[in-house]
């Protein structure tokens, strides 16, 4: 049974499920992204706290529908936040100074 001239069942969920694949589409003025697999792709932020105001306010945001991770500028004067790494000036380390295992060489219980 053919559906508005579409072609295709109306009642095959899977086969117009799988016509939103891969594909953008406008929601209510934002860009909602249906990937190649059928998942949605969610825009996102990360957000730190202002030790002045105590609001959280984002430092970086992801655009699905253009694929970029980007920084997030302060709206008043342009500039780009930057993150504040809590008592040290860089982020940590990827693991620990002895290893996840701790079997580092030079790394023995009670040399730590």
């Amino acid at each position: 049974m053919a559906y508005s001239g579409i072609g295709g069942d109306p009642y095959d969920g899977v086969t117009w499920s799988k016509r939103m694949w891969n594909r953008t589409f406008s929601v209510l003025g934002q860009e909602v992204v249906i990937n190649i697999n059928g998942d949605r792709d969610a825009d996102w932020a990360l957000k730190q706290m202002d030790s002045k105001t105590g609001n959280f306010l984002p430092v970086l945001e992801y655009s699905a529908s253009r694929k970029a991770l980007e920084p997030s500028r302060d709206p008043v004067d342009k500039t780009i936040r930057k993150i504040v790494w809590y008592k040290c000036g860089s982020p940590p380390p990827n693991e620990p100074k002895c290893g996840y295992r701790e079997k580092k060489p030079g790394c023995r219980p009670g040399n730590i």
